[in-house]
């Protein structure tokens, strides 16, 4: 056995014996499997005969060892919750309607935009994946009007997302009520049938390969919050039927654009060519120098500002390198993100990817805390959080943090509206109606 062998295996075994089984769809096993992934699949089938496997693998070691220390770190602090633990109710029966409607509001704008793109670019061109294509050159090329179309397109998706989290929430709230005694007899909306719709079948209508397979796998780990037996099978077929719609659209692609169709694992393997961005970071600094932080502090406070009427944004990470390294193919619409290790790496060389794993694992334990912390779980804001992380370990980190950020905080708000007076309460025997108007079956809510 070679050293690069024994080295992967080691990584393999290691990779193995640090996910948490308890707990499938946590973001800790999804950044193992996924920076498992960057290191030791991607420079093996997208390398070429000068890469040092041997060179990468350590990397991850290193890598994985950061992200276990800061997850530990992180875990450590959601576990321990001091004080009463606040009670809190569902919502009454009218804001609840108020707030599907709101949602379905959202669906009919998502569809609306959609419809405008593929008017756009006609049906054929949409399907061929014409639209990312402009968004990229749009970028490249400071198209005010493509950068207003993005905007739009951003904002909805962001407010919708956020609303949906207040109803996965208040579903989560409803169950937890229901367990402690209290019930209406009123049936359950039908709210995880609209996170599916938001999450996977709308993404399908656009052909976003990537957006269907990271919705169904946010759908996954909140459904694994509100387990249920019977839904394990349903959960198992979304996950096929996600994995079948990825090839599914990428073979359409290449159809349509006169490329050789790969094999179906050949479209997974594709997801990890931004190595190939990280890699060209490391071997070309003597071009692009370390930035020291000017490829995201900037583009990060500026990021709400579109570049069409700011045509001299400091650019981020992707839109630096791909200017730097291949400016005609970038204002051509071409473009690959670098994933957070390539961004940090150069910014701050390899100290700052280890010291960003570092901060990525701490953040990811605060995320699998939500739906843990005694009392005080919230569910929608581990959708949120969730639905978006794997967005931050893909792409460059000025766009991700500020829509991670910008999310979090219009779900803040939104929740502070929707849930308003939590207070610390004990339960005592007898029959009431509390003020989302549920019947109390034998506790009353007592506030102290």
């Amino acid at each position: 056995m070679t050293l690069e062998n024994l080295l992967l295996f080691a990584a393999l075994a290691a990779s193995a014996g640090l996910c948490d089984y308890r707990s499938l769809f946590g973001l800790r096993n999804i950044v193992i499997f996924y920076v498992f992934a960057i290191y030791n699949i991607a420079p093996r089938v997208h390398g070429d005969g000068e890469t040092e496997l041997s060179l990468w693998t350590f990397e991850f070691l290193a890598v994985l060892v950061c992200f276990i220390v800061g997850y530990g770190v992180g875990a450590e602090d959601v576990s321990t919750a001091d004080g009463p633990a606040p009670v809190r109710f569902p919502l009454p029966q009218r804001r609840l309607r108020t707030l599907l409607r709101l949602m379905y509001v959202f669906i009919g704008l998502q569809l609306a935009l959609l419809v405008a793109s593929i008017a756009s670019v006609g049906l054929v061109r949409f399907y061929a994946g014409a639209i990312l294509v402009d968004m990229i050159q749009s970028y490249g090329q400071a198209d005010a009007a493509g950068a207003f179309e993005q905007v739009l397109a951003f904002v909805v998706k962001m407010l919708g997302t956020a609303l949906l989290a207040v109803l996965l929430q208040n579903h989560w709230l409803e169950q937890q009520a229901e367990r402690r005694g209290y019930s209406d007899g009123r049936r359950p909306q039908r709210v995880l049938g609209v996170a599916v719709f938001w999450w996977v079948i709308l993404p399908g209508l656009q052909f976003a390969r990537a957006a269907v397979l990271f919705g169904a796998l946010s759908y996954l780990a909140v459904r694994s919050h509100l387990s249920a037996s019977r839904t394990r099978m349903r959960s198992l077929f979304l996950a096929v039927v996600a994995a079948a719609f990825f090839v599914y659209v990428g073979a359409t692609r290449e159809r349509a654009l006169g490329f050789e169709a790969r094999s179906s694992i050949g479209f997974f393997i594709a997801e990890l060519t931004p190595w190939t961005v990280y890699s060209e970071i490391k071997g070309n600094m003597h071009l692009l120098d370390y930035q020291y932080g000017r490829t995201i502090l900037m583009p990060l406070a500026l990021r709400a500002i579109p570049r069409g009427i700011y045509p001299a944004k400091p650019q981020n990470s992707s839109g630096y390198v791909a200017t730097v390294l291949h400016p005609e193919a970038f204002e051509a619409g071409f473009g690959i993100p670098p994933t957070y290790m390539g961004d940090l790496y150069l910014n701050f060389g390899i100290a700052g990817v280890l010291v960003g794993t570092l901060l990525i694992g701490f953040s990811a334990a605060r995320v699998d805390g939500l739906t843990r912390w005694r009392g005080r779980a919230d569910l929608g804001l581990f959708a949120v959080a969730f639905s978006f992380y794997p967005s931050l370990m893909r792409e460059n980190l000025a766009t991700t943090l500020f829509t991670v950020g910008v999310s979090l905080s219009v779900y803040k708000l939104m929740s502070l509206w929707a849930f308003p007076g939590e207070r610390s309460v004990r339960f005592v025997r007898g029959t009431a109606r509390n003020s989302s108007g549920m019947h109390g079956g034998g506790l009353l809510r007592v506030e102290t």
